[in-house]
């Protein structure tokens, strides 16, 4: 090796020595911990669609000056209510992606976990709210009808 190809250390930088260094980590750890995490989010997942509200809400995780935003949604997908990520650019419904909260990135999930407790108390104010207008439906309807057998009988 000639001098001009040998690396040079500056004089005042230490030197590693690599039986210093710690062993590097086990990977396996962090993916335990995905997966115990995905279980959990899923369970959650399942114990709001026990409580069978019947209604969606939605609490933004993200969102930009351009209209992009990200929210973290339970919301009907098929025939069941699941935990959802949806994603896009507000004034443009074909741009919103739909995606399972379990498929998204870890870093989304864990937005999310700080999220749930909002989400909850989204969801029964969306449940009350519902209530109410399912209620005033029904005093139109009635009085709809009082209206009509009022008329038929004159």
């Amino acid at each position: 090796m000639t001098k001009a190809s040998k690396k040079r250390v500056p004089p005042d930088s230490p030197e590693i020595d690599p039986v210093d260094l710690p062993d590097g980590p086990d990977p396996r750890r962090l993916h335990e911990a995905t997966d115990r995490l995905n279980t959990v989010l899923l369970d959650f997942e399942q114990a709001l669609a026990q409580l069978k509200l019947g209604v969606t809400a939605s609490i933004t995780l993200e969102e930009d000056q351009q209209g992009w935003f990200k929210a973290l949604s339970f919301a009907k997908s098929g025939r069941e209510f699941k935990l959802v990520i949806r994603s896009g650019l507000e004034d443009d419904p074909d741009s919103i992606s739909s995606t399972a909260i379990t498929s998204t990135s870890r870093e989304t999930r864990l937005q999310a976990v700080a999220a749930l407790p909002g989400l909850y108390k989204k969801l029964l104010e969306e449940f009350e709210t519902e209530i109410e207008r399912v209620n005033q439906s029904i005093a139109e309807v009635q009085q709809l009808a009082d209206v009509l057998r009022t008329r038929a009988g004159k």
